[in-house]
């Protein structure tokens, strides 16, 4: 079996590589078979930016408005490019594209949702003027591995 980490050809019932300790993934030691297959993840991470600033400047019921207004565009994005909403935290939002149904492009769909939630907040701003102070940064992060299993026939 080789190692994910370090390339090292080590024994079939080995649990850890002997070169470099780590924990060998196999699909038998989880027992679903080995009919696994190495996918490419790409995460998208969103934020709205001076956050803390902006919520003690503004009224909770106003706050909670934008907060609202820009989780929904950002889900709205991320849907429309087939990606999964991972959690929202506070004012972040993570997703995955490429997961849990592998794709080729998950990066440039990543790339598009997030080119989507910067025009979605500019078009916020439209809307009044405690939509007019807040921006958004969005981070793309791809190629992390992932291992989907099936389950034996």
């Amino acid at each position: 079996m080789e190692c994910e980490n370090c390339a090292r050809n080590n024994d079939a019932d080995a649990n850890y590589c002997s070169a470099c300790g780590m924990r060998l993934l196999r699909g038998l030691n989880l027992g679903l078979g080995n009919h696994g297959e190495r996918c490419n993840l790409t995460v998208l991470f969103s934020d709205l930016v001076g956050s803390t600033q902006l919520s003690a400047n503004l009224d909770p019921e106003q706050w909670h408005l934008i907060l609202t207004r820009y989780q929904q565009a950002a889900a709205d994005a991320i849907s429309e490019f087939g990606g999964h909403v991972g959690k929202f935290l506070g004012d972040g939002v993570m997703a995955y594209f490429g997961y849990p149904r592998a794709r080729e492009d998950s990066a440039e769909r990543a790339v598009n949702a997030g080119l989507k939630i910067v025009a979605a907040i500019k078009s916020l701003h439209d809307l009044g003027e405690q939509f007019a102070d807040f921006e958004v940064r969005v981070g793309v992060r791809r190629h992390i591995k992932w291992l989907r299993l099936e389950l034996a026939p």
